[in-house]
């Protein structure tokens, strides 16, 4: 259903003054409505009836009436309310410890976490390297060597075998995949989800 501009700006300003003035279901409706609008059309202002405010509750498609409307917008105004005043992720600056997401072992088809090892990693970037790294065919050239090195496009290295948990036996088998600015930093690792708890993050 397509709003004429009159309607969307009644129906804008409906909302905006329901948000500021907190209805709710026990206001005394005696006051009249809390919004009214003017007809704007210039044959409208010439016509024989008197310009009296009308007020801009349209009946929605679905038959619903005013007041279940009203009720559902309440809703809606405390949603947004409990949405705002939680933070958003911010995955441009996680702190050490934090999941970025999850990639598929290129080896055995098992899933792995993309963990970061340092605060102030960005969580998106990880992910797109990680994920260009294990897919069939990374961006560039491929994998080189017994370790698998590889330079992303952004100019992190990464390898198939570098990170070794503490106390494991250094041996490849026992090592996971690793990205980073230099070959020899592990910004972000590649581990067995049940592993994670194990990082010393």
């Amino acid at each position: 259903m397509r709003l004429s501009r009159p309607r969307l700006a009644a129906t804008i300003l409906t909302a905006a003054a329901l948000t500021l003035t907190g209805c709710s279901s026990d206001q005394d409706s005696a006051n009249g409505p809390i919004l009214t609008t003017m007809g704007t059309s210039s044959a409208e202002d010439t016509a024989d009836t008197p310009a009296q405010p009308t007020t801009s509750a349209p009946k929605s498609a679905d038959g619903k009436d005013e007041k279940e409307n009203e009720e559902n917008d309440s809703t809606a105004e405390d949603d947004t309310r409990s949405n705002k005043a939680k933070p958003k992720d911010d995955r441009t600056n996680v702190t050490a410890g934090t999941v970025c997401g999850q990639v598929t072992s290129l080896g055995d088809g098992s899933p792995l976490f993309i963990v970061a090892m340092t605060d102030g990693v960005d969580c998106d970037e990880a992910m797109d390297v990680f994920s260009d790294y294990m897919s069939d065919s990374p961006s560039g050239m491929p994998p080189q060597g017994s370790g698998a090195f590889w330079t992303a496009p952004n100019g992190w290295t990464c390898g198939g075998s570098n990170y070794l948990f503490p106390g494991d036996e250094d041996q490849k088998f026992n090592k996971y995949p690793s990205c980073g600015p230099d070959s020899n930093e592990h910004l972000v690792v590649a581990v067995d989800p049940a592993r994670v708890g194990e990082l010393p993050v």
